[in-house]
């Protein structure tokens, strides 16, 4: 029989939780990843494979605030996305999503970096997400075209790497992309709009050019 056991579905987790035990207590198998698998039978990883592996070290790194965990997956991203652009040259979106990972995870160390006052690295990694996190819009604008929820969803984050970089007017017009896709999806979201508002009124605040905004006359071109 097909679905989730009948102990979940009644919401007996308790009593699930001593027949998972039970069971691995009869059956003391731990099975191992698929990458680990193919690296033992001599098969070489895919694509996938790795960039799975890199945002598996990228997500401890952050968790446990180990840089070094974060370039690894930062390393493995870009050998990921290297990868992709040969062996499934056709599949764009796929590609788009692998470069906003490896722009997501630069941006990540350049964080740690912040946190740590160290200017000069910030800068380094906060630039080498740029290329990544921007070759991805594009992609997801030329293969989707530039109102679809992902192309928002992009804009959105190519935002934050430019207010990273304190470059603002840059930060604005992505703010603005991002903001006309979520006004005009079908299913808008209190809580995505508010945000995307919120950073608005902070990237002009930054500017300097907030009676434009408060006298009905904002710079955001729609």
């Amino acid at each position: 029989m097909g679905g989730a056991p009948p102990d979940l579905k009644m919401f007996r987790a308790y009593d699930a939780l001593v027949a998972l035990k039970e069971i691995e207590e009869n059956v003391p198998f731990q099975p191992e990843e698929g990458w680990e698998v193919k690296k033992a039978n001599g098969v070489q990883p895919t694509w996938f494979d790795i960039w799975d592996l890199g945002k598996a070290h990228a997500r401890l790194g952050q968790k446990t605030q180990q840089r070094e965990e974060m370039k690894i997956g930062y390393e493995l991203c870009v050998k990921a996305g290297e990868i992709h652009r040969t062996a499934e040259a056709s599949d764009r979106i796929m590609l788009a999503k692998i470069l906003s990972n490896v722009g997501e995870v630069a941006m990540g160390i350049g964080d740690s970096h912040f946190l740590a006052e160290e200017k000069e690295a910030l800068l380094v990694w906060y630039e080498k997400a740029e290329k990544p996190l921007g070759e991805s819009y594009e992609l997801h604008v030329s293969s989707l075209g530039p109102m679809k929820p992902l192309a928002g969803w992009q804009a959105g984050t190519m935002a934050h790497c430019m207010v990273r970089l304190e470059r603002w007017p840059e930060a604005r017009e992505y703010l603005a992309l991002a903001l006309r896709v979520e006004c005009t999806k079908d299913s808008t979201t209190n809580g995505s709009l508010i945000e995307l508002l919120d950073r608005v009124v902070s990237c002009h605040q930054e500017l300097g050019d907030m009676p434009l905004v408060t006298s009905g006359k904002p710079q955001l071109s729609f």
